[in-house]
């Protein structure tokens, strides 16, 4: 039997026994700790590499919301090529950089940021819908790689002043490029499946060979300097067309465009629009506010009425408003005015169908002044002219005659030499006689 002191004693080695034991362990666990951040540094690289850089805050945030995650959280590579739709408008991004990441996007919207440029985009090769509108931009890259898009949109609070190359976007369904500083537009020859194209309120004083684009139904080219547009004929889907606000003179050639529905050219300079008149079945057709200005003519001349209307026959007179100076004659095929000054003649003829044409002719007139007649000149009078002599020529200078001495012409010389010797003579043998008498006395 076991006393009670030998029990004490064993349990006390077995307690300094454990003791030992987790002392050991301590020290086994001291020893490992250094290799173990090692191992995590090794592990924090290979996570850093797989990171993807997007040094704009706003971008990074819009990123980790579409991910639906936490916004201080990093963006992997495969995070990036998971996404196939971004949409980060209106949220003050001003880089893009990084964006290249992501391979895999469909649609890309960037709408109302502060962008001023995009960088390449050769590697979102599967973009096919692109919104840029509401930024800064002055150009855009090479979109050469974007063949498949069907959408780009880079409209309204841009600055364009030129479009890149786009043959290569032959799906192109819809390009908009409103509100920017293009005088011109790229070739869109290639361009067929287009059916959408916004290029309103810019500075165009041109439009490139449209006739291939025969799936185009809306063509809207409103608010520019075009004094012409291109042929037409060949827009057999053309439903609107938008051509108000330019510096047109006269309507298009729309003869082969019965299917529109409606056309809209106010605010131009058109004063005949006759031709229009084989869009009967439009829904609507709009010239108002038309502003026409004719050469000055002077005070009382007839001016042949230029006003067409949809009918073919000139505005009457009811559809006139005359300034007071003016007088219209033979129900309005003509007007003349009674005085100097500038004219205003106002116009407004609406169809049955609603059908509006509008505006306002200026007209100068000036006072010719009358040509002055010529005052007769009175006749100079008579004044009798006095017989005056003329003066007898010095002795020195009379002629000689010679034929009577008998001299031959050609020694006039020594003759008059001879004649002046001779009297030379007498007056000394004179002078010398009268001396001598003065001497005797």
């Amino acid at each position: 039997m076991t006393s009670p002191r030998t029990a004490s004693t064993r349990t006390t080695r077995f307690a300094t026994a454990l003791a030992a034991l987790a002392a050991l362990a301590v020290s086994l666990t001291a020893l490992a700790a250094p290799a173990m951040p090692a191992v995590a540094s090794e592990s924090a690289a290979a996570a850093a590499s797989d990171v993807v850089e997007l040094p704009d805050t706003a971008l990074h945030d819009c990123v980790n919301l579409a991910l639906r995650r936490a916004l201080d959280q990093p963006i992997t590579v495969e995070d990036a090529q998971s996404l196939r739709v971004l949409s980060c408008t209106w949220s003050g991004i001003t880089d893009t950089t990084g964006l290249d990441a992501f391979s895999e996007l469909a649609s890309l919207d960037l709408s109302g940021n502060r962008l001023v440029a995009i960088p390449e985009l050769s590697t979102l090769a599967q973009l096919d819908w692109v919104r840029l509108d509401g930024n800064q931009l002055t150009a855009l890259p090479d979109l050469s790689a974007l063949t498949r898009l069907v959408y780009l949109s880079v409209g309204y609070g841009n600055q364009l002043t030129e479009l890149p190359d786009l043959s290569a976007l032959t799906s192109l369904g819809t390009l908009a490029v409103p509100g920017n500083r293009l005088t011109s537009l790229p070739d869109v020859s290639t361009l067929t499946g287009l059916h959408t194209l916004y290029a309103s309120h810019n500075r165009l004083t041109s439009v490139p060979d449209l006739s291939a684009l025969t799936n185009l139904e809306w063509l809207h080219l409103n608010g520019n300097e075009l004094a012409t547009v291109p042929d037409l004929s060949s827009l057999a889907e053309l439903r609107y067309l938008h051509l108000h606000d330019n510096q047109l003179t006269a309507v298009p050639d729309v003869s082969a465009l019965g299917q529109i529905f409606f056309i809209y050219l106010s605010r131009n300079h058109i004063a005949d629009v006759s031709g229009l008149a084989v869009l009967a079945d439009a829904f609507g057709v709009t010239v108002a506010q038309q502003t026409i200005e004719l050469p000055a003519v002077a005070v009382g001349t007839d001016v042949r009425n230029p006003l067409i209307g949809f009918d073919g026959a000139r505005l009457a007179a009811a559809a006139l408003s005359a300034p007071e100076h003016a007088v219209l004659a033979d129900g309005a095929v003509s007007w003349s005015f009674n005085a100097a000054g500038t004219n205003e003649l106002a116009f407004a003829a609406t169809t049955a169908q609603g059908w509006e044409f509008s505006g306002v002719v200026t007209q100068a007139a000036v006072e010719v002044p009358a040509p002055v007649e010529p005052t007769p000149s009175e006749p100079t009078p008579d004044v009798p002219t006095p017989d005056v002599a003329a003066p007898e020529a010095p002795a020195a200078e009379q002629p000689v005659e010679l034929a009577a001495t008998g001299i031959e012409p050609g020694l006039g010389w020594l003759a008059a030499a001879l004649v002046a010797a001779g009297v030379l003579a007498l007056i000394f043998r004179r002078g010398l006689a009268a001396a001598r008498e003065q001497l005797e006395r």
